[in-house]
């Protein structure tokens, strides 16, 4: 899975294109709001699907398919 999920936690952008990183960083300077949302669904995200846990978890699924 993908940790970034575009509009969701931040902000997926095209690599190596100024135009687009230009435009996230004044999309998230002007929107404290989104900015806010988007750092507390990315602590929920990781927390939940990149834990020692679930990481043991998926590891051990791999070996036993």
């Amino acid at each position: 899975p993908e940790i970034v999920d575009n509009l969701q936690n931040g902000l997926l952008i095209k690599p190596a294109s100024p135009e687009e990183i230009i435009n996230a960083i004044s999309y998230l300077k002007r929107d404290a709001g989104d900015r806010a949302i988007f750092g507390e669904a990315a602590r929920r995200k990781v927390t939940k699907d990149f834990s020692i846990e679930a990481m043991i978890k998926k590891t051990v699924e791999v070996y036993n398919s």
